[in-house]
């Protein structure tokens, strides 16, 4: 692994063609079609998951397993017209209501989108679960045994200190989490205030010791700003949005040193545009730490990718980034 940026030939991701098509049977067809050649991963594993009950509170819809209690948001357009096309036996033993928070549980808490080590299906297949899932180590061009290297380079320890900057409703940080021990620790920050409300709900009722949360935005500032959030939770946005709210930012140098953090192994940055202004309030923890780093570049800032801007800044602090084909960054020292 000489080269500092991998060659791969990269496209950024604009909009969907597939929701300008009519409704019609050609476009039920050509999304069934879809779902056969990327969805066996996740159909699987809904087969497999284990749930123990579903209940509504407070307008959220909740999914038990064992004793871990998942508190998420309503099913959404695109899982509801997924949902037509799966198998009894699935629809059955997950009502449609509950279909998103029980994917968002095999997405995002299972396999948290924020580590880059693959679920063990093949690429195509991976695709039901998330751009971030089809964009890991395995699908890297590089050798066996480099492979091998990073895998275990960004595998979570049991005392690794983690940055989540963008956690959204916790199940990542969770997901996460369930693999630390002892000095261990993972710092969650949300600044949405809806999200938040569903966030402190999840650690509420699942003793997630190992994780702080900070509700705040990691900024280049602690000054304050005003982000636009979309009112779909899962699309929102900290650069542009449908409706603008001032929130508290920190940065994250400032909350490294005002914890006290020894060290800091892992920093995933997803927060949809606002990626820059989080690298340029981390500088003394680029230098001093540089942790593993995972970031989906493939948001659009003043009409081109994000990844553009992120991979320059990254080298200077002497990181190896590989750049996925849809964006997504990949960086450690």
């Amino acid at each position: 692994m000489d080269n500092k940026t991998f060659p791969e030939r990269v496209k950024g991701v604009k909009g969907n063609l597939f929701d300008k098509i009519p409704e019609s049977k050609f476009k039920n067809w050509l999304w069934w079609q879809y779902m056969k050649g990327t969805w066996p991963a996740l159909i699987q594993e809904l087969l497999d998951i284990h749930l123990d009950g579903f209940w509504r509170d407070k307008g959220l819809f909740c999914a038990q397993i064992g004793e871990m209690r998942f508190y998420g948001g309503h099913t959404t357009e695109y899982d509801r017209r997924a949902y037509r096309f799966l198998r009894e036996d699935i629809k059955k033993k997950i009502p449609l209501r509950y279909f998103g928070v029980v994917t968002d549980i095999i997405t995002r808490y299972k396999y948290p989108q924020a580590v880059p080590i693959a679920p063990l299906y093949p690429q195509r297949h991976r695709l039901g679960f998330s751009w971030h899932h089809t964009e890991t180590i395995s699908d890297m061009s590089i050798t066996p045994e480099e492979k091998l290297l990073l895998t275990e380079r960004f595998r979570i320890k049991p005392n690794d200190i983690i940055l989540d900057v963008g956690a959204y409703i916790g199940f990542g940080s969770m997901g996460m989490a369930r693999h630390l021990e002892g000095e261990g620790r993972l710092i969650a920050f949300e600044c949405n205030p809806e999200i938040l409300k569903v966030m402190s709900r999840n650690l509420e009722n699942n003793r997630k010791s190992h994780i702080l949360l900070v509700p705040k935005a990691a900024w280049r500032d602690s000054n304050g700003t005003t982000f636009g959030f979309h009112n779909e939770a899962q699309a929102r946005s900290l650069t542009e949005g449908e409706v603008a709210q001032k929130v508290p930012t920190t940065t994250i140098d400032s909350m490294v040193e005002s914890l006290k953090l020894p060290k800091v192994d892992f920093v995933s940055l997803s927060i949809n545009g606002a990626e820059l202004e989080a690298l340029e309030g981390m500088q003394m923890t680029l230098k001093e730490f540089h942790p593993n780093l995972s970031i989906p570049g493939w948001v659009y800032r003043k009409g081109h990718p994000l990844w553009q801007d992120v991979i320059p800044k990254l080298e200077r602090y002497g990181y190896t980034t590989w750049v996925g084909k849809r964006g997504r960054i990949i960086a450690w020292v």
